[in-house]
């Protein structure tokens, strides 16, 4: 049996007719997991109410944030779902607190006292720069220059974040960047 254009014509409107009834459905197809955090890594913004997508990505941008604005921070406690910090300097009443929220991961930004505003602490040296830090910051340089010395990486990250930071936390740092880009030397084997 053979069907006539008028037949398949009539088919195809009915099934048009249902495929756009059905797409007026409501469709939930947000993921979670699939959430986007936007902020710059270099000059991060901290401000309540600020979420992040780990608490050691947070405790990473809160050292960039510390080491932008000439200041130490003292982490009173920090643990995989809070983090409790104070500005080191003298009778400074900047603090900053942060959770995990519900989905056990995602870090808000739930309190900050008073704006901060007091004299540079870390012009000197800063302890905000760790070895992790360091790596992190690292990884662009080295991936271009790989043989680049801990001296002439010192000289780049103390010009691009105007503070002082030890040759041996650069050193540290740069270590742990080309393990993390190219692997260990005992595993290459």
């Amino acid at each position: 049996m053979k069907a006539s254009i008028a037949d398949v014509d009539a088919c195809v409107a009915d099934i048009d007719e249902d495929l756009l009834a059905d797409a007026a459905l409501p469709v939930p197809d947000h993921m979670p997991e699939e959430d986007h955090f936007w902020y710059d890594k270099e000059h991060p913004v901290i401000e309540e109410g600020s979420l992040f997508r780990s608490m050691n990505e947070f405790r990473m941008l809160i050292r960039t944030f510390a080491i932008r604005g000439k200041f130490d921070i003292k982490i009173k406690d920090s643990d995989t779902t809070r983090f409790l910090g104070h500005c080191k300097g003298n009778a400074c009443p900047w603090r900053i607190t942060a959770r995990t929220i519900e989905d056990g991961k995602t870090v808000r930004v739930n309190k900050i006292v008073k704006p901060h505003k007091c004299s540079s602490t870390a012009a000197v040296t800063t302890s905000m720069a760790d070895q992790a830090w360091v790596a992190e910051k690292a990884m662009r340089y080295i991936q271009t220059e790989p043989n680049i010395g801990a001296s002439e990486l010192r000289k780049k990250l103390q010009a691009e974040y105007k503070c002082t930071i030890g040759y041996h936390t650069v050193n540290k740092g740069k270590e742990r960047a080309k393990n993390s880009l190219y692997g260990t030397w005992g595993k290459s084997f």
